[in-house]
């Protein structure tokens, strides 16, 4: 016993004779305590480990100091702080201070009636953590916690345990009767916003005078487990995935989005066929994604699991994105996947079961005794003149139908209720050193129309190596994506049925064509049965890719705080396409003269494309004294060869014998193309702040591509970027409700390359003959050898506010982008062979104004309420045109060439003369679109009104008077939602609003004004809101002007304003001491719903020719 308390006497006295062995000499006015704590390693080598909103909320402090023993230096420095401190070993921890003027160090005092208190310590990820500080408060002794994460400390009941960990919030638990309790961890907040991902290395978001909007995998869960890109658009108002009404909830439609308004004008409604199918990938308007330091496509993204990102940063101004130069103009979107952890081995499983249903509320189709009724009021059962007998017997034949009960349900035929299943399997584990990971996933994703589905499968493995100077990881990836789309074919095909219509004979066998009621044009009489070609046919529509990718990254650490970093991506990806219409199909026409040989189709193409990029840059990081220094400098390379083909086989015997080797010829000759493209860039970027007030950012890079012609190869790029904290000033310092006062702006010049191959090079067709020298070649298309990169001059004003100790968070941005020298079609002399070919000409401008509000209403031990809502307003405007589109105008007003009575409502000609189209126009959007302006129906005749610019009235609609009659793209728009933990519970609830645009309405265009209600079913709006007689007021025309098809006009023009019920999400985690006997680390459960309602302004049909849906799913996640 005497020896037990010699040893701990002299073991206490040992660490005492430490702490006062270390003295400091310092100096410094005003000074924070982060500063003057990393002066403290510096000279000591003690670490200083605390909650990092306790140092944020000290005031700064003046100190002059000469050889002072630490323990009085830091009792000099904390006092009138309320901070107290700990030294154990070479650690000092920070906390509140239990008493005031207790700011002093003493070694510990035997603690009587001790007893041990064990437990185990988790991250936030539900693994063990090593080396966690456990302490009892008001002492200095602790114990850290092993490689299980346990950990064993003598303290007595009512004493308080510290338990702080690097990166963690500090977590106070006081000891009870339990002598086995169990730790969870959680990242500081302040942590997770500290440094901004730009894809090459971390800026301290303290001293960045960009704005860039992370979101983290919990957040990510909370809204969605597919489609990151749908959940992007809760997090940032201005990431917005385009409206598309014609493919609804379609598995196998990726979107189009953009970021912050449309730079690029792209490929135009009317233009003809491409030269390249290329062309219709270039969006000018994409914006690009970094995956772990690798630019990736946007189908990858689309395809990826949530489950296996770390974090998703968005950014959009050029502070952020100019280092990616020639790329950056539509901003950067920059992924981190879950990297391997280490300690035990550790298994990961995670399963989404998905209820998918057709969401048809926007349907308003007439059951089949109104469909009668509708046609008897348009008048075709009382012609003027003629077989008035006929028409009396057809319509006695309908009602009888109608009489027997037929009503057919047309739309439900295609349609089903799916359950779907998501798997994801991760296994991970290893040392500090070595670390490993291995995954994989499965996800079928079928949709709501029958036969349609998207299957995703894949593996990888990871392999990470961290030295004390080296950090190698190797991941290496193979994906599998299947797509089949629905036979059924097109879901307005259905629509369009009458439901007095019946799906089959009276022996059940499907029919080609349903009833034939009357004679007619055989083109008018949607006579087609669209369930007869699922039935008797053995057509398909089937496309994949495969993709294999090796990614390989070296960390040097030359110095403590200079590092080289490489990285070399290679991958490949093989893509094809499969489409097949059986000869049996109702689309061919067998007649006497028909010939076989063309009847029955295979059309098939294939796509490989390799990908070669490297990364190499350096990277310094130091704080010296007041001034914190990031500088970047490296260099970059791309490069992209792709090989594809395309051909059509004719002429099949059978539906089950559809392979090449069974057709009767080629249709044509097939086709083949290539294209190589090499990016080579080098840049260099500079963060700076001094004492964390001033802030400075400043980028340039130089970029050369193959793309652009032999005269114009290169081009630069930079930003610059300047702020002020003005929280960091003393008189700002305490302040009791402003917590963070920033201002910051930036300006700078991005680029982008999103174009077809062919702009800036010549291309030849092969002739499809052969000669006795070979194959013949012809020019096709004028390369522009001078052409430019368009260039995006940017600008942004940032105001960052924090109140309360950042419970309510405002940030503001107003942005002005200026996009020079568009890519665009030139008019050439036709004495030069060829009537355009591209050049720089047109100028784009996006301005606005984007704000983000937070607030922590509670914020409890158990309990946190939180809200947030996010805004952004862009207007666009075309500021120069091309005398090449001006003539498309033209060939816009074209369009309505040939309109005589009749005409119009044939089909072929009756979407052609009612669609209205954009125009480009000086001072106008570029989605602007335009008709005459209406004045209403007149009420005395049924019949439209115009006006024409010059202010006089009319009854004939001229395509030369079209003005604009409205612009989908709304004024605002954005997302609100709420966010709340208790105990084990959470709840989220996301919320998406636009107001301002107007859509134009197809609905009352198609189905109610201009439909053929002989023929086809309607809109249950025919029958209430049509003029009948004089004296009607209604916007809807005379319902027995059949004969004339509705032109664009500003009368289908409304307002829409809308609010969607994005995700609604309740989860549980099981508690921990709980799990434990069951050797489990994590259990979470999760409910989530996706597009639960849409409430709009406009009622029309939405998911034209695929429906749209509602998705419920139920989520396991569970860590062993």
């Amino acid at each position: 016993m005497k020896l037990t308390t010699f040893l701990l006497t002299l073991g206490l006295m040992s660490v005492y004779a430490k702490g006062v062995s270390q003295q400091v000499t310092y100096s410094g006015e005003k000074v924070q305590l982060t500063d003057v704590f990393k002066e403290i390693k510096k000279q000591t080598g003690f670490f200083v480990i605390s909650e990092k909103t306790l140092l944020k909320n000290a005031r700064p402090v003046t100190v002059s100091a000469v050889k002072q023993p630490l323990e009085v230096f830091l009792q000099n420095v904390l006092q009138g702080q309320r901070l107290s401190f700990t030294i154990e070993k070479n650690t000092i921890v920070i906390s509140v201070e239990t008493s005031p003027g207790n700011n002093v160090w003493l070694p510990a005092t035997p603690v009587q009636a001790a007893a041990p208190v064990t437990g185990t310590v988790y991250g936030p990820d539900a693994k063990p953590l090593q080396g966690v500080s456990i302490m009892i408060k008001g002492t200095n002794t602790g114990v850290s916690s092993d490689d299980k994460g346990r950990f064993s400390i003598n303290a007595t009941p009512g004493q308080v345990l510290i338990v702080s960990y690097v990166g963690m919030q500090l977590q106070e638990v006081k000891v009870g009767t339990a002598t086995d309790i169990t730790v969870t961890l959680k990242l500081s907040p302040t942590k997770l916003g500290d440094f901004v991902v730009t894809g090459y290395n971390p800026v301290r978001k303290e001293s960045f005078t960009g704005n860039a909007i992370r979101i983290d995998q919990e957040q990510i869960l909370k809204v969605g487990n597919r489609n990151v890109l749908q959940i992007l658009q809760v997090f940032d108002p201005s990431f917005r995935l385009e409206k598309n009404n014609l493919m609804g909830s379609d598995p196998n439609t990726v979107p189009d989005f953009y970021i912050r308004g449309r730079s690029g004008i792209g490929l135009k409604e009317l233009d003809a066929s491409s030269v390249s199918a290329a062309a219709l990938v270039n969006n000018p308007n994409l914006p690009i994604f970094i995956m772990d330091g690798y630019e990736v496509g946007a189908e990858k993204v689309y395809d990826y699991d949530p489950n296996r990102i770390k974090s998703i940063t968005i950014l959009k101004d050029a502070a952020a994105t100019a280092i990616y130069g020639s790329r950056a103009a539509n901003g950067v979107i920059v992924i981190e996947t879950v990297p391997p952890a280490p300690g035990k081995l550790s298994v990961n499983y995670n399963v989404v079961t998905s209820l998918t249903l057709p969401d048809l509320s926007d349907y308003n189709l007439m059951n089949a005794s109104e469909k009668l009724e509708a046609e008897r009021l348009s008048g075709v059962y009382s012609p003027a003149t003629g077989t008035t007998s006929a028409l009396l017997d057809e319509y006695i034949k309908k009602r009888n139908q109608v009489a027997k009960g037929v009503n057919t349900d047309w739309i439900a035929q295609p349609l089903r209720n799916e359950f779907n299943q998501k798997h994801t399997l991760y296994v991970d584990g290893g040392s500090d050193m070595v670390r490993f990971g291995f995954l994989m996933k499965y996800d079928k994703q079928n949709g709501v129309m029958k036969g349609s589905s998207r299957e995703r499968s894949g593996a990888g493995f990871t392999l990470d190596y961290r030295g004390k100077k080296f950090q190698v990881r190797n991941d290496v990836t193979y994906d599998i994506v299947n797509s089949v789309n629905s036979p059924y074919g097109n879901f307005s095909d259905y629509t369009l049925k009458a439901p007095y219509d019946e799906m089959m004979d009276k022996n059940g066998i499907i029919q080609k064509n349903t009833n034939t009621w009357h004679s007619g044009e055989t083109s008018l009489l949607n006579l087609v049965n669209p369930l007869y070609e699922v039935m008797k046919t053995k057509n398909f529509s089937k496309s994949g890719y495969q993709t294999l990718a090796n990614n390989l990254s070296l960390n040097w650490n030359i110095m403590p705080h200079w590092q080289l970093r490489g990285q070399l991506a290679l991958s490949k990806s093989m893509s094809n396409t499969k489409d097949f219409v059986d000869p049996a199909s109702g689309r061919y026409a067998i007649t006497a003269t028909t010939d076989f040989t063309d009847i029955g189709s295979l059309a098939l193409t294939s796509s490989d494309v390799i990908t070669i990029n490297t990364n190499l840059f350096t990277n310094y990081v130091n704080t010296i004294g007041n001034h914190n220094i990031n500088f970047s400098l490296g260099l970059n390379t791309n490069e992209m060869t792709q090989d594809g083909d395309a051909m059509v086989y004719t002429g099949f015997p059978s539906g089950t014998q559809n392979t090449p080797n069974f057709a009767s010829k080629l249709k044509e000759k097939p086709v083949y193309s290539d294209n190589h493209t090499r990016l080579f860039g080098s840049f260099l970027a500079l963060n700076y702040s001094y004492k964390d007030i001033y802030l400075l950012d400043v980028s340039a890079r130089l970029d050369g591509s193959s793309q652009f012609g032999t005269e114009r190869k290169y081009a630069p790029f930079w930003s610059v970027g300047a702020g002020i904290n003005l929280h960091k000033y003393a008189f700002l310092a305490d302040h009791p409700f402003i917590s963070r006062a920033r201002i910051t702006a930036n300006m700078g010049q991005l680029g982008k390359t999103n174009f077809p191959p062919y702009a800036a090079q010549d291309m030849y067709q092969r002739s499809p003959n052969w000669y006795r020298t070979g194959v013949g070649a012809s020019l096709i298309y004028l390369g522009n050898t001078g052409l430019n990169w368009e260039k995006t001059n940017s600008y942004d004003l940032i105001f960052d506010m924090g109140f309360l100790k950042d419970r309510i968070t405002v940030n503001v941005d107003l942005y002005n982008k200026m996009t020079n020298d568009l890519v665009n079609d030139v008019d050439l002399p036709l004495s030069s062979g060829f009537k355009t070919y591209k050049d720089n000409i047109g100028k784009i401008q996006n301005r606005g104004i984007e704000l983000a509000v937070r607030a922590e209403i509670i914020h409890q031990k158990d309990v946190l309420v939180a809200v947030y809502g996010n805004f952004a307003s862009n207007r666009n405007t075309l500021m120069n045109v091309s005398q090449s589109l001006k003539k498309y105008n033209d060939l816009v007003n074209a369009q309505y060439n040939g309109y005589t009575n009749g005409v119009g409502n044939k089909p072929g000609n009756q979407g052609r003369f009612s669609t209205p189209h954009v125009k480009y126009v000086e001072g106008q959007s570029i989605t602007a679109m335009y008709g005459m302006k209406s004045l209403g129906i007149n009420p005395m005749d049924g019949k439209e009104v115009f006006m024409r610019p010059d202010g006089t009235i009319t009854y004939d609609w001229n395509a030369a008077d079209q003005v604009v009659i409205g612009d989908p793209t709304p004024k605002g728009q954005g997302a609100f939602g709420l966010n709340v933990g208790y105990k084990q519970f959470t709840l989220f609830a996301s919320f998406m609003y636009e107001y301002g645009g107007q859509e134009y309405n197809y609905t009352l265009v198609n189905k109610v004004e201009n439909v053929d209600l002989y023929n086809k079913n309607a809109d249950k709006r025919v029958l209430t809101q049509r003029w009948i007689k004089p004296g009607d007021v209604t916007m809807l025309k005379n319902i027995a002007d059949a004969a004339w098809t509705t032109l664009p006009t500003s009368r289908f023009m409304q307002d829409y304003n809308a609010l969607t019920v994005n995700s609604l999400s309740l989860g549980y985690n099981f508690k921990r001491d709980w799990l434990r006997q069951y050797h489990i680390n994590l259990l979470k459960l999760q409910l989530s719903t996706n597009n639960l309602a849409t409430i709009s302004s406009v009622k029309q049909e939405r998911g034209l020719s695929y429906p749209f849906a509602r998705t419920f799913d139920f989520s396991l996640n569970v860590t062993f």
